[in-house]
């Protein structure tokens, strides 16, 4: 397998060129672009944040793709466009060995092509991710035994964790402007649920989740966990499919979170209670206004109004963090270490 030239008129430079342009940062800008093999692309661009870490443009670009029903084995190329001034090829890339290395070990497949190219066009750096344990020079990367072990992640199922073709691929809207109808998120966030990558289906997080926007569109996400680094919780898919269309803070007006069928309707606020991340992932990306609802994976019809994102302090009652002590003391929680072994005996 040969490398494909690559040139600042290739569309994977432009589509890379262009999600550079909507990163959200307070220093660095990196452009990514996924090529799929039967042709599509996906752009990514990195996102600092203020609080609870931020992302790399790979993971936007591999979530982007993840949450359109693609999976390891789909991903041929990656070509990220990296401001390379004052840099040569083997100090510029990886730049960070570990994460990315591992997210892309993780999440794609021992032949994608990785080409890193100027702002100019101009290429620095080519590999094939079965090549990173034998890097040139100040670029030598050797993924741990732990790294290698996730590639049992690539490809769990067909294309989806329920063994089916991924039918997410359509717009949703969300048509709803005060505090009654909310069937268009909460079919956005159930369509989705059915798509998570997990081990287990017995989670303490969401199953799938929906922010609608103030005109009136709607993306949905899954949560997606890994056996390396980090996975990631459904309401970040959704937020930043958002991001990647042009949407900032001001432009979310709900999300809908749909809790696991495990939780039983009394235990709800409990659950709510203990995802404190879910509340720093809305506070980074939404704004205070947003409005919550929860929503029953067993019952649909089965909503619960929380109010706006400003009032989610009403949740940490003395009650509540009670109930959410009990209910994480006495309901099975995902151990990566037994699963971990559940796959060594079966390689």
């Amino acid at each position: 397998m040969s490398y494909k030239p690559i040139t600042k008129t290739s569309p994977e430079v432009k589509v890379a060129l262009e999600a550079r342009e909507q990163s959200r940062t307070f220093r660095s800008k990196v452009g990514v672009a996924f090529t799929m093999y039967d042709g599509r692309i996906f752009g990514g661009f990195n996102i600092e944040k203020y609080g609870y870490g931020g992302y790399h443009a790979e993971e936007v670009g591999i979530l982007l793709a993840l949450s359109k029903g693609y999976r390891g084995d789909d991903f041929k190329r990656m070509v990220e466009v990296y401001q390379d001034a004052g840099h040569n090829k083997v100090e510029i890339y990886p730049a960070c060995p570990n994460h990315c290395w591992g997210t892309l070990h993780t999440y794609t497949n021992p032949n994608l092509e990785i080409v890193v190219v100027s702002t100019a066009g101009k290429t620095l750096f080519n590999v094939f991710m079965r090549e990173i344990i034998a890097l040139p020079g100040k670029a030598q990367v050797y993924p741990s035994n732990e790294i290698k072990k996730a590639k049992v992640l690539r490809n769990v199922a067909p294309r989806s964790a329920i063994g089916a073709e991924v039918k997410i691929d359509r717009d949703y809207t969300w048509n709803e402007h005060g505090d009654g109808y909310t069937g268009g998120l909460i079919a956005c966030a159930f369509d989705h649920k059915d798509y998570a990558i997990t081990f287990d289906q017995k989670q303490f997080v969401f199953d799938g989740a929906a922010f609608g926007m103030k005109d009136g569109s709607a993306f949905g996400g899954f949560d997606v966990q890994s056996y390396y680094y980090k996975g990631y919780r459904a309401e970040e898919m959704a937020a930043i499919q958002a991001m990647s269309k042009g949407y900032s803070n001001k432009d979310f007006e709900a999300v809908m979170l749909v809790v696991p069928e495990f939780v039983e309707r009394r235990q709800q606020k409990a659950f709510l209670a203990m995802q404190w991340q879910t509340w720093g992932i809305l506070s980074e990306f939404a704004n205070s206004d947003t409005r919550i609802y929860a929503v029953m994976a067993d019952d649909k019809r089965d909503i619960t109004p929380l109010g706006p994102l400003k009032n989610v302090g009403k949740l940490m009652s003395g009650a509540n963090i009670s109930g959410a002590v009990e209910l994480k003391g006495t309901k099975p929680r995902f151990d990566g270490a037994v699963a971990l072994s559940e796959v060594k005996r079966g390689e």
